[in-house]
């Protein structure tokens, strides 16, 4: 695995499902970027204030490796320096869905109190408008405020 000076590993997407679980078996940490709309999968959840399904990295490999959930952000300060926040560690008792929902809650709440610094360049909100709904087995669809 190639790292990076501050001993980072890199896993490439393709290797992903094998490396995460390497790194989490060798004692280290992994980091999803994980508010993106699923390829396949996912969990039912709520994110501003809309059904979407979530990315079912994070639950899913803390639940199975009993590791600690930890949401991270980072925030630009004027000068150019930025702030880590780490929060957590989550608790993992429940579903997956509610393992989700409890890691999006964070992230919501960071991005609230600096949107501007939220890079989203893809579309969070696509699929079947009813995509989340059925998978919770309600009818209609996602709200569109939020």
């Amino acid at each position: 695995m190639p790292h990076t000076p501050a001993s980072m590993a890199i896993i490439v997407k393709k290797d992903a499902r094998e490396r995460a679980v390497q790194r989490l078996q060798e004692g280290g940490v992994v980091t999803f970027f994980a508010d993106q709309h699923p390829r396949k999968g996912g969990f039912p959840a709520r994110f501003f204030g809309r059904d979407i399904m979530a990315a079912s990295g994070p639950a899913v490999y803390a639940k199975r490796f009993g590791c600690p959930l930890v949401v991270f952000t980072a925030v630009q300060r004027a000068d150019g320096t930025h702030v880590l926040r780490f929060e957590g560690p989550l608790p993992t008792e429940g579903t997956h869905g509610e393992v989700s929902q409890l890691w999006l809650d964070r992230l919501e709440a960071r991005i609230r109190e600096y949107p501007e610094q939220w890079m989203w360049m893809h579309r969070r909100w696509r699929g079947p408008a009813g995509e989340a709904l059925r998978a919770r087995g309600r009818r209609g669809r996602p709200s569109r405020s939020g």
